[in-house]
């Protein structure tokens, strides 16, 4: 229930910041609103793999499906760096 909480509110700051950043201009907004862009999906894939962690042990998973909220944590830690920096990267050479 907690994840679907965090779901609801990651959808309404990515929302709000995105809409500043266009009305300002700021790439320091835009890179938070990517940020924030990025808490959402993590909060997604956190519930996701609670419900797959959450699984009894069957046939082919004889320990469980515990480990599918690691799996999850080391994609969120990917995606850092290409929705943060990458879009800063990219158009921070071209303004003045």
């Amino acid at each position: 229930m907690a994840a679907l909480g965090s779901i609801g509110s990651a959808l309404i700051l990515p929302t709000l910041k995105v809409f500043l950043a266009l009305a300002t201009g700021s790439l320091g907004v835009l890179s938070e609103a990517l940020h924030s862009c990025l808490d959402l999906v993590a909060a997604i894939l956190t519930w996701f793999s609670e419900r797959v962690s959450d699984r009894p042990a069957d046939s082919g998973h004889t320990y469980g499906h515990g480990k599918f909220e690691m799996f999850s944590a080391f994609v969120e830690t990917g995606l850092l760096p290409h929705t943060s920096a990458l879009p800063i990267q990219i158009t921070a050479p071209t303004r003045s």
